[in-house]
């Protein structure tokens, strides 16, 4: 399932601080982390779906590039956009 996270380029993010962060707070295998795109201000992310609610878990007591960052699964609706 893909991922929209928070940070982009403006944060200085990488497509590898995207995938670090990942597979270090979700201990989730770096070969499983597909399609990582880093815009202006946001990214996108590709993961397993049976992996989706442990990575935004992990993610939202992380930050990417000294950032806090907010994840939702692309494409929800407004009300459940992102997770606290």
């Amino acid at each position: 399932m893909k991922l929209k996270l928070s940070v982009g380029e403006r944060a200085g993010v990488r497509p590898q601080d995207i995938v670090g962060a990942i597979a270090n707070e979700a201990d989730l295998p770096s070969r499983q982390i597909q399609r990582v795109q880093v815009s202006e201000y946001d990214s996108t992310a590709e993961v397993p779906a049976d992996a989706v609610e442990r990575v935004i878990a992990a993610l939202s007591s992380t930050r990417i590039r000294g950032r806090k960052v907010r994840v939702e699964v692309a494409g929800r609706s407004a009300g459940a956009r992102f997770a606290r």
